[in-house]
């Protein structure tokens, strides 16, 4: 074994030396008691962890500056519970899924931005770099079926609050540039401020990188402006705006040999030209009798053109404009009943989306607008059965789509289809004594299919009729702190999917979506945190089974044939991914950091049978050094120190009438240097506190 790969595995002995028993306690590291604000539909009532009745990994502000992560992807795949990973040879545009989704044929994780979904329209897709970290807040992770949320978060929601000015904060500005191995270079400037009830914030960003491959350049420009107005304790209301413009290129995926002969080569080449608008209203009122008011407004529209798409046998170009416009409002009453805490939320959402696209190819001209309305209710109930003891949750959600379908080209295949789906949740959260909890949970969420999933390659929209995914799932676990500084927590899930989407190319002249009867995912998930007066440590450690629980004959690369049992596992989910991350603070302003990650082998993606070799295991490591000097702040880091040699993704596909195995390679070693500066006064320009205890109180003194 190559000796770097020896290193890898020597860091993350501990994080993986279960892997073969029961997998060792998940953790949550941020405390026993920590706020949530994702545990209803927009964050309004007072809830901590302690009443979750599932897992849930907070990132505050201050975990994000200490990662050192350049990327929110890449402060995601820190967890152990989530797989990243490109797919497309593109160093901008990672895929994320949780809990043994493989983003087969689309993403099962909602990924919602300061109350508004941002999955793509067309294929549910996360365009990640329109996410500048160095804006963002905090980041929730709920993994499982998220009811509240609605279709496409049977994986789990990733919730994404962007920074705001605190209403005292006085004026201040950050400004600062990194640069790093394959020419990435990064600027920002951000200003905030607070004149009596207004505030403002304002973050302006590029980054631009030369790409460790052929043809993977990108080039990303943002602009956010952020208002708001906070007239009294129990009026919120804020107002944002954004602009992106990106120009991206894609090295696509390369045979074995070729990855043999030259690693960083190309073949195919994807060219994309892209633009961002996005606004988007909220508002929080305090009422009379405990009860609140808050709501959610947007309007986002991405223009898309691809003047090159070039694979090894076809050519085209493309133009897409992606328009959504939708708004949430719920009522939400928190307080005392029968000397219990009780907190009920009842709401309704709405919105449309237009998918209007036009390609031009060798195979002929196509193009279609899709238009998708959809509404629903929802609402949940929390209590406490036995105070500070026992809780409970039951939610429901119900969700209706409609769907209309216009060809540019065959009019005649103009269709339209609704999808209607009722999901409920159910938990109870239990704690002994304090910095023990104990849960379990019962979950349903569904998924309708995608434009592209029912007409896919042209064939008529109205024989491509497919069942909305449901999923099913059951969860127990647990949190604890054994004691001060030390958190720990375990997670262990079942899930069962019914009506999977699968490609399978075997079907009509150029391949259909078929509906998969059953598929079971189960697993455990786990982590511990330390945090000392220098050290700090973390572990963490996955254990997923993805298997079709049907008998299905699917197409195999080579024009044959594969039957899949019951039993096999799916492509691209590892079933074993490990994390370890220790951070010294030898001085005051100083943090040096290391953190590691293995991820297990994989089946490749078209061997559903699991009869091919598999996608080889792999482990990285990542360094970090930090000094934080009055109002600078400089950093060094090294990704992929050990220089391991892996390819993310692999494919079981036909190239000239025989089977050939296609891999979309890692970049090796890189390094990266940064230097900020900020005027102002210390932590200004950051809303550090959680916007729901401001609204509770405002509610309380309404209430009195």
């Amino acid at each position: 074994m190559p000796r770097h790969r020896l290193s890898a595995v020597a860091v993350l002995s501990f994080a993986v030396s279960s892997a073969q028993s029961v997998p060792p306690l998940v953790v949550n590291p941020y405390g026993w008691k920590v706020p949530v604000t994702g545990s209803l539909r927009l964050p309004d009532a007072p809830s901590d962890s302690s009443k979750a009745s599932e897992a849930v990994v907070v990132l505050d502000r201050g975990a994000i500056e200490r990662s050192g992560a350049r990327t929110l992807p890449e402060l995601l795949s820190r967890q152990a519970g989530l797989d990243v990973f490109d797919s497309n040879g593109s160093a901008f545009q990672p895929t994320l899924d949780m809990r043994g989704f493989n983003a087969q044929p689309v993403p099962a994780t909602a990924v919602v931005l300061d109350g508004v979904r941002i999955n793509e329209a067309d294929f549910g897709q996360v365009n990640w770099q329109l996410i500048p970290l160095q804006d963002v807040e905090r980041v929730e992770v709920h993994p499982g079926p998220a009811t509240l949320f609605g279709r496409g978060a049977l994986a789990g929601v990733v919730l994404v609050t962007t920074r705001r000015a605190d209403k005292a904060a006085e004026a201040s500005a950050e400004t600062g540039a990194s640069y790093g191995s394959f020419n990435r270079r990064k600027g920002w400037a951000s200003g905030s401020g607070a004149f009596r009830a207004l505030d403002w914030r304002v973050h302006l960003e590029r980054e631009r990188e030369s790409g460790w491959r052929d043809h993977s350049e990108g080039d990303i420009g943002t602009a956010r402006v952020r208002a708001g107005w906070r007239p009294d304790a129990g009026t919120d209301l804020s107002l944002s705006y954004q602009r992106s413009d990106d120009r991206l290129n894609q090295g696509g995926s390369i045979t074995g040999a070729e990855l043999a002969a030259d690693r960083t080569q190309h073949v195919s080449q994807v060219d994309t030209v892209s633009s961002l608008d996005m606004v988007t209203a909220a508002a929080r009122k305090a009422l009379p009798w405990g009860l609140s008011l808050t709501g959610s407004a947007h309007w986002r529209a991405r223009h898309e053109a691809t003047p090159q798409n070039k694979g090894r046998t076809t050519f085209s170009d493309s133009v897409s404009d992606l328009v959504s416009r939708g708004g949430v409002v719920q009522l939400t009453r928190a307080g005392e009943a029968l000397d219990r805490e009780v907190s009920v939320t009842a709401g309704l959402e709405g919105g449309r989306t237009e998918s209007d696209s036009f390609t031009r190819s060798n195979f002929g001209p196509s193009g279609s607008l899709v238009k998708d309305d959809s509404a629903a209710l929802f609402g949940q109930a929390s209590v406490d059965l036995v105070p500070e003891r026992l809780s409970a949750t039951a939610g429901l959600r119900y969700d209706e789509n409609r769907m209309h379908y216009e060809d540019k080209v065959k009019p005649s295949e103009n269709g339209r289809t609704a999808f209607r789906r009722s999901s409920p949740r159910f938990g109870l959260a239990y704690n002994p004594a304090p910095g023990r909890t104990f849960y379990a949970s019962y979950a349903e969420a569904f998924r309708a299919p995608t434009p592209n999933e029912l007409k896919p390659f042209g064939v008529a929209f109205a024989a491509q009729m497919l069942n909305p995914v449901q999923t099913k799932q059951y969860e127990v676990g647990a949190r604890l702190e054994p004691a001060d500084g030390l958190n720990l927590a375990a997670a262990f899930f079942r899930s069962d999917a019914l009506d999977e989407i699968y490609y399978d190319s075997s079907v009509g002249a150029f391949g259909a979506n078929v509906n998969i009867p059953r598929v079971r995912r189960y697993g455990t998930e786990g982590s511990a945190a330390w945090q000392g007066e220098r050290w700090d440590l973390r572990a963490g450690h996955a254990w997923t089974k993805a298997e079709f629980a049907s008998q299905v004959t699917l197409s195999k690369a080579g024009n044959t044939s594969q039957k899949v049992l019951k039993g096999d596992s799916l492509p691209m989910v590892p079933e074993h991914k490990g994390t370890l991350g220790v951070g010294y603070a030898p001085a005051r302003g100083w943090r040096v950091s290391a953190d590691g990650t293995c991820v297990g082998s994989q089946w490749v993606l078209g061997d559903e049978a699991n009869l091919e070799p598999t996608l080889p295991a792999y482990c990285t490591v990542d360094l970090g050094v930090r000094l934080v000097k009055g109002a600078w702040t400089a950093s060094l880091s090294g990704t992929n120190v050990t220089d391991a040699r892996y390819q993310a993704r692999s494919i079981l596909a036909t190239l000239s009438g025989r089977a050939e195995r296609f891999y979309t390679p890692a970049p090796g070693a890189g390094v990266g240097a940064s230097l900020s500066w900020r005027w102002g006064p210390s932590g200004a320009g950051t809303a550090r506190r959680p916007q729901v205890d401001a609204l509770e109180l405002a509610r309380r003194a309404v209430a009195d």
